[in-house]
């Protein structure tokens, strides 16, 4: 009896131990994957950069306002391990683009078309960090090379931070960036981007409003010049206009003199004047 009882305690020993080494070994590789992602993003963005014509620098208040946006909506995001970068590329090319790792992208054209809406602005990188967020590029990276399987296994032993590899991972992010990181993966960035367009303070009928400006400027015409990299739009515009009724909040009740003071000041909510987007 006793050597049964002991012969249990030493199993469950050793099945402890294997189970905090396996732990700690597959934290570590989380951290390695994140390394990975980043090195892909880091590899990539100056030959983006170069192909849209250089980065772009706004005049020094249009920066600001450019960066507080941006800054709000990084606060509202859910990686902390990853450190957002944004560059305005010098291009009149209507587009925005998200490399793994937190290297975001606005173009010259798309800015200028957006002007100072800035529930648009939030909308398109909104849009762009949940690409980051639900690595989306680099899931994409690691099914075109064939590193998936591996990945989600757990193999330890695939030296990610090879040159070679990152090199490699880096060529593909941007073949793949030109086709886009798929259809579902675009509606999901769609539908969590205006999420942390609200959640960071403004209105998520921006995304709407943007939608509806690119079916205006969509044609036959211009297939590969507005937007090249995403599906149509049409339908993106339907669903994150249904997507408004979760940000509703109960009606409330107000006097006369808060419905002025609400008209006055150009607010939505007197309750919370940032988080209620349609009033």
């Amino acid at each position: 009896m006793r050597y049964h009882a002991t012969r249990k305690l030493l199993v469950l020993s050793l099945v402890l131990i294997l189970f905090a080494t396996f732990s700690s070994s597959a934290a570590a590789f989380q951290g390695l994957l994140v390394q990975f992602e980043q090195s892909i993003g880091r590899g990539a963005a100056p030959e983006l950069i170069k192909q849209y014509g250089g980065e772009y620098v706004l005049p020094i208040q249009e920066r600001l306002w450019l960066d507080e946006i941006f800054r709000r909506l990084v606060q509202v995001t859910k990686r902390t391990e990853i450190e957002y970068t944004l560059t305005i590329l010098n291009t009149q090319e209507i587009n925005a683009f998200a490399l793994p790792g937190g290297y975001i992208f606005i173009t010259r054209g798309l800015m200028k078309a957006i002007g100072n809406d800035e529930s648009q602005v939030a909308a398109v990188l909104g849009h762009e960090i949940a690409h980051v967020e639900c690595k989306h590029g680099l899931n994409a990276v690691l099914r075109q090379m064939g590193l998936t399987v591996l990945v989600e296994v757990g193999m330890f032993w695939l030296d990610l931070g090879s040159a070679e590899i990152v090199r490699a991972a880096s060529a593909t992010a941007l073949q793949l960036l030109q086709l886009g990181w798929g259809r579902d993966a675009e509606y999901e960035a769609d539908i969590l981007g205006q999420q942390y367009a609200v959640e960071a303070g403004f209105d998520g009928v921006g995304a709407v409003f943007l939608m509806d400006y690119l079916l205006t400027i969509e044609s036959p015409d211009q297939p590969m010049r507005v937007f090249r990299t995403h599906p149509e739009s049409l339908e993106r515009r339907d669903r994150v206009a249904a997507n408004l009724v979760s940000f509703w909040g109960q009606p409330q009740q107000i006097s006369h003199q808060e419905c002025l003071e609400v008209l006055n000041t150009r607010r939505n909510s007197i309750l919370d004047p940032r988080m209620d987007p349609l009033g």
